[in-house]
């Protein structure tokens, strides 16, 4: 279970989405649990599934792995996902039921008025949320201090930060130091 309070932590699955998009769940959590109780007023929390599927749309689980999670209480395997015969019938009754849930909730937080309006994909919903405040703050980037040793021209500083967002799995500000062979 995820606690929303301003003293109790995360729980792993929010955990895992703060750090895959970069979002500040907690946050985001206590507004969407506010937009819940203004439709429905005997509610002041979302529920554990609420939580855990917002959670897992956030780290970017596809719509059959959240779907096969809350069937199975398990991300499967691509091997399970492929071999499970009801996945689209799970995926389609998940996304009815969140529709009504979470999925109206964050139309609210960006403000899409067309209630029947689709869902923008979690990518978008995460730059929305980027740009609309929700972002950790960005000084708690990791910062790296390279000293160039590779000669100009072989790897660009974009190259470089793609490759340590890729292989390494963080965000990282990459401040270059640029020497010359006698005063090294």
């Amino acid at each position: 279970m995820c606690h929303l309070n301003k003293d109790e932590s995360l729980c792993p699955e929010c955990l895992e989405a703060q750090k895959k998009s970069g979002i500040d769940v907690k946050r985001l959590l206590l507004q969407l649990a506010q937009f819940k109780h203004e439709y429905y007023p005997q509610s002041h929390e979302l529920s554990d599934k609420e939580i855990k599927y917002l959670c897992l749309s956030l780290s970017r689980y596809s719509k059959g792995e959240i779907a096969y999670y809350f069937y199975k209480h398990k991300i499967p395997t691509i091997q399970e996902l492929a071999g499970c015969e009801d996945i689209e019938r799970w995926i389609k009754n998940l996304n009815a039921e969140m529709s009504n849930r979470i999925h109206k909730y964050i139309k609210r937080l960006m403000n899409l008025i067309n209630e029947n309006q689709r869902l923008p994909s979690w990518k978008n919903i995460i730059m929305f949320l980027d740009k609309n405040g929700y972002g950790i703050n960005k000084s708690s980037t990791p910062e790296i201090k390279l000293l160039r040793l590779l000669p100009e021209g072989e790897i660009s500083v974009d190259q470089l930060y793609q490759l340590m967002k890729k292989n390494v799995g963080i965000t990282v500000k990459i401040i270059l130091s640029i020497e010359h062979e006698g005063n090294m």
